[in-house]
């Protein structure tokens, strides 16, 4: 009776004694059969007390109708009548269950009968499930914590569906679930099948926080979940050479030295996975994780070929959402109205605790209904993608119905209109730029412009046609300087020589890059600003520009729609499109394909959110997490300096930005209270020179701009 608490060997031999009694049954000094030897004591005490399920009904029923004479409406009444025949089935299932079971490992004698049956379970995984599967709930209301893991239909046809996907297509998929469907259970559990019997595999599991995927402190981990089903698997089960004491020591690792199969647990940081392969990646609940699951994702397609992403929703802004709406990833739901244990009394008992704590109607949206639309967590923004992603050709078919669409070619040497596409010469451009280079910080550069008073109805409107990383990640200054300047050629700012077309008004870059902001002018002329940070002018600004105005009108780009917003995206290629969702009746955006499509803007914010600590506080005190958010910094610090005018540098002031360390000499100097040396004095005078020859060369001689590169 090792590892059992003095009240479960108590039970046990209550138990015995009963079974003593009531068929004369006495277990032999030294047991004959394989089920009745030591080691095997825990898997054949779960089997002989959920043989006795039947008689804890009565105690739970008496309970249920006390309560049910208390109801204080007709619902919480029928709640009780739910509760009442829920118990009894579910009891009554328990002990059919436990009871063939043990009647069948009595049929199983023989070292041959355990071979046999060792192939049955290798030849098919229900089987398996029917006789070695057990359940855990660790809930006081539950009236048997140790439970036969008995698939229902709906469950039979998941764990098809997973062996299909990973072994027979190799790709990846989804499990979009209502709550306490047994997802995650089945899921453990059919890793820990093909770890048993299928050499050749391996599985990681990771789930929203490192210590939810293995402490042996918690039994709701996952590893600690496959720990208990070990333990109550007969030894003869286990792989030749595990030991169930020490092959279980460690964390966050199980290791098959039979087959040579692994269970390996990670937490979900960002680069989670690489350096090794595996089978399969069974993510849980990744819409809550960090960085709304993107990084993660992206690190593990270099891992495996099937990933598995098992959640409840949480709003469109993740990556679990982005391959639910993609219409080419497999995805398997699991609704609450699919489960035999559950009926619409359940379901109307939610708001109200009777079934559990009280849900909100957010709550239940979120993990019961599957609603994206109505569980976004501490949303910083509410907006409509339809309103403010647009394409290319809605862009222009807007302007070319006013006549306006000459204004966005160019003008060849001889005066005649080119095809070369452009921001407008008379648009207000402004540039921002989110230094990082850091994997979780990368370097975000954003244009947007705005119309001149000339372009009538939609000169208060701000359009973003880039807004992306500086590639790879730690670019140099001279990488970063190539790439936007290729950028601002495309977008008709520059020409072919790097010679500004359309100057932008102000170029405002992240506060903290003082040195980058040094480089930038003395060796690439860029005079970059550092930007205003007010974090809630920003946000409330944009949150103003995304809610729609003009609400009775149609909307200038897609017709299909009322209203406006003054802050929208075009994609340079109509890398998506507006769709209709039948079952919804509603308009959405496909998702994009590439940067041209604002793929990563479109993930950040959607991310962009209030921690729980955060919500209640004072608006002006609030502030978003601070992950997964450059490029929504540079919208941000868009909106915040849109209207500003950069101070203009003096000559002088761009000479001594140029000098910069050559000052040193003559501050030595005046800390000392001397005079500057002769040398000190050349040295000074040398340097400046040079930087009067820079500014001369960029900026012009009268260092006013003109002349500028």
């Amino acid at each position: 009776m090792e590892g059992l608490t003095a009240e479960q060997q108590l039970q046990l031999v209550t138990v015995q004694v009963a079974v003593e009694e009531e068929y004369g049954y006495k277990p032999p000094d030294t047991p004959a059969h394989w089920l009745d030897r030591d080691e095997n004591e825990k898997p054949l005490h779960a089997l002989i007390t959920a043989s006795w399920a039947k008689k804890k009904i009565p105690g739970e029923v008496a309970r249920l109708r006390e309560l049910q004479k208390e109801a204080k409406n007709d619902r919480e009444f029928e709640t009780r009548e739910y509760q009442i025949e829920y118990v009894t089935k579910h009891l009554t299932r328990a002990e059919e269950i436990a009871t063939n079971r043990l009647a069948h490992f009595r049929s199983l004698e023989t070292e041959a009968d355990l071979k046999a049956e060792e192939e049955k379970c290798r030849d098919d995984i229900n089987y398996w499930f029917e006789y070695y599967a057990w359940g855990y709930d660790p809930r006081k209301r539950s009236p048997l914590s140790t439970v036969p893991f008995a698939l229902f239909p709906k469950q039979v046809e998941y764990v098809h569906w997973l062996d299909d996907l990973v072994f027979r297509q190799r790709t990846s998929g989804i499990v979009e679930k209502s709550r306490d469907e047994g997802a995650t259970e089945t899921s453990v559990r059919w890793g820990l099948y093909h770890w048993l019997l299928n050499p050749g595999f391996s599985m990681l599991l990771s789930t929203r926080k490192e210590d939810e995927v293995d402490s042996k402190q918690n039994q709701n981990t996952l590893f600690e979940r496959i720990r208990f089903q070990i333990r109550l698997l007969p030894t003869w089960m286990h792989p030749e050479g595990f030991d169930i004491q020490r092959s279980m020591l460690g964390t966050m690792k199980l290791a098959n030295p039979e087959n040579g199969n692994t269970l390996l647990g990670e937490a979900p940081v960002e680069n989670m996975g690489r350096g090794g392969r595996v089978t399969v990646a069974f993510l849980d609940e990744p819409a809550f994780w960090p960085f709304a699951g993107y990084p993660q994702y992206a690190s593990l397609s270099q891992t495996t070929d099937s990933i598995i992403m098992c959640s409840s929703v949480a709003g469109r802004l993740n990556q679990f959402a982005d391959l639910a709406f993609d219409g080419v990833t497999a995805k398997f739901v699991m609704d609450w109205r699919e489960n035999p244990r559950k009926d619409k009394r359940w379901y109307d008992a939610l708001p109200f605790g009777y079934v559990g704590p009280k849900m909100s109607a957010t709550t239940i949206a979120q993990e019961i209904d599957r609603n994206y639309d109505a569980s976004q967590p501490g949303k910083v923004w509410k907006y409509s993608e339809p309103h403010i992603f647009i394409t290319m050709d809605e862009f222009m078919a807007y302007w070319k119905s006013i006549s306006l669409d000459h204004h966005f070619y160019g003008i060849d040497a001889d005066g005649r209109q080119t095809d070369a596409w452009q921001i407008p010469t008379d648009w207000r451009v402004n540039r921002t730029s989110d230094y990082g280079q850091t994997e979780g910080h990368e370097w975000g550069y954003m244009i947007g412009a705005q119309p001149h008073e000339r372009y009538g109805r939609l000169a208060d409107t701000h359009f973003i046609f880039l807004a992306r990383y500086i590639e790879p990640t730690g670019s140099t200054e001279e990488q970063a300087v190539r790439q936007w300047r290729e950028w601002e050629r495309t977008l008709g700012l520059r020409d072919n020589k790097n010679q500004w077309i359309n100057k932008p008004h102000a170029s405002w870059c992240s506060h903290e890059a003082k040195d980058l902001r040094k480089v930038l002018l003395g060796t690439y002329g860029e005079n970059w600003v550092a930007w205003d940070t007010d974090y809630q002018t920003g946000i409330s600004t944009i949150q103003d520009w995304w809610t729609p105005i003009e609400v009775d009108d149609l909307n200038p780009f897609r017709p299909q729609l009322h209203g406006r917003c003054q802050l929208v995206f075009v994609s340079t290629n109509n890398d998506y499109q507006l769709a209709y969702n039948e079952r919804l009746s509603q308009w959405f955006v496909t998702t994009s394909q590439t940067e041209d499509g604002f793929a990563m803007a479109r993930k950040e914010i959607g991310a962009y959110h209030y921690s729980i600590s955060e919500l209640g506080k004072p608006v002006k005190a609030m502030r978003p997490v601070k992950e997964f958010d450059n490029i929504v910094d540079t919208i941000r610090g868009y909106a915040v300096n849109w209207n500003r005018n950069p101070e203009e540098l003096t000559p002088q002031e761009k000479v001594a930005q140029i000098v910069g360390d050559a000052k040193i000499d003559w501050e030595r100097a005046r800390r000392e209270n001397r005079p500057p040396s002769l040398e000190e004095q050349t040295r000074q005078d040398f340097a400046l020179y040079q930087a009067q020859l820079e500014i001369a060369k960029r900026y012009g001689r009268n260092g006013n701009g003109d002349g500028y590169e």
